[in-house]
């Protein structure tokens, strides 16, 4: 896949160079965080993390961003964008149109 995108006009129009090779980092899972207030513990679980406003929250602008996909997934690529818009709003995050990009050869 790597391959036939660094051949895409568009990535060279922009002069952009991508990783071929993917990065490897070590990660573990963090207990839940607990807050201290006032001589009292409150426990944060996933409900109580999910009610939480995002601080700070990136907007994705028009042509700021791309969507990568196979020609032949243009309709699932479409339906994740329509996602990302629907979770996006009721996030309070703005997203717009992304800069389309097509893998033209189907042996991705």
């Amino acid at each position: 896949m790597c391959k036939e995108l660094f051949n895409q006009k568009c990535i060279k129009d922009w002069g952009l160079q991508l990783e071929a090779d993917p990065q490897t980092m070590s990660t573990n899972v963090l207990c839940a965080p607990k807050i201290f207030k006032s001589n009292q513990i409150i426990h944060c679980d996933e409900a109580v993390m999910r009610r939480l406003p995002i601080q700070h929250p990136v907007n994705l602008k028009k042509d700021q961003w791309v969507m990568i996909y196979a020609q032949r997934n243009e309709q699932q690529a479409q339906q994740v964008y329509d996602t990302m818009k629907m979770a996006c709003r009721q996030l309070g995050i703005t997203i717009e149109e992304p800069h389309w990009i097509w893998l033209e050869n189907e042996h991705d």
